[in-house]
């Protein structure tokens, strides 16, 4: 009898001993980017999961989140938020990125009565609720996006472009013209072009490029390069582009952050003269 009582209360201590997080489900979010040293999520895929509910104002640029009985107001590019009328000052704002409406998350999260750390192993913040783990995946940010290492992208990018191209026109001359989704060369290519580009870009680039690899024949030829902040993470190249085929061309690249690098998501292409 004394064993089996043993055994039962081992069992306590050990079922005691397990992580709180063991006996509630998990929800995994993915998303969080990393800015100013704190992670950042689309407003109401944070928000929802903690149970509140979401309004926006876009007149205003507010969002609003209710849940646990507590309100929590945040203005976008705003240093303060509100919890319950009580302002609060913070890190980081509340910031639309790539047309999403982005919030602190240890403030959202706590601000609603919820656990927060950060786990630098593994990249995830971890959101203990008193029913739910929530972990949010983050992609950390690209490295800063100076001119040189920009156009250094583009140079790189379109030469490997390039010699995909040269290597389909080898295997099938004909069948490259005409045969715009050429699946294998789609996937080698998002190494350097976003999802966007390949999806919107991708056949009249590919025809383009066959007719003439862009910057391998005349590296020289390129002047009056500048570039521009779109918005946090999207940034405009610009350029003129001489060849003795095409005559002098302007150029611009919209690159973007995507998985924690810079990509091309755009390109525009004008004839100046011949």
């Amino acid at each position: 009898m004394k064993k089996i009582i043993s055994f039962v209360l081992a069992g306590f201590l050990l079922l005691g001993s397990l992580p709180a997080s063991a006996a509630y489900p998990t929800i995994t979010l993915d998303g969080g980017i990393i800015k100013d040293g704190r992670t950042l999520l689309p407003m109401r895929t944070l928000f929802e999961s903690l149970g509140a509910e979401v309004n926006w104002n876009g007149a205003k640029k507010l969002v609003t989140a209710k849940g646990n009985g507590i309100t929590v107001s945040l203005v976008i590019n705003s240093p303060k938020a509100k919890i319950n009328n009580k302002e609060i000052s913070l890190d980081v704002p509340a910031k639309i990125i790539d047309s999403k409406t982005m919030v602190p998350v240890r403030f959202a999260s706590e601000a609603l009565g919820a656990n927060v750390n950060w786990d630098p192993v593994l990249s995830v913040v971890n959101i203990q609720t008193a029913d739910k783990m929530i972990i949010v995946r983050v992609v950390k940010d690209a490295k800063p996006l100076t001119v040189s290492s920009a156009f250094s992208l583009i140079q790189t990018a379109e030469r490997y472009f390039s010699s995909l191209v040269e290597a389909d026109m080898n295997k099938d001359f004909k069948n490259t013209l005409t045969q715009y989704d050429i699946s294998a060369t789609k996937q080698k290519v998002n190494k350097y072009y976003t999802k966007h580009f390949i999806e919107n870009q991708w056949g009249q680039y590919y025809v383009w490029e066959t007719a003439d690899p862009f910057f391998t024949k005349y590296p020289d030829s390129i002047s009056n390069v500048t570039m521009v902040d779109d918005y946090d993470n999207l940034k405009t190249i610009a350029f003129y582009y001489e060849t003795l085929m095409d005559g002098k061309l302007y150029c611009s690249f919209t690159l973007k952050q995507e998985n924690g690098t810079w990509k091309i998501d755009s390109t525009y292409i004008m004839s100046v003269y011949w």
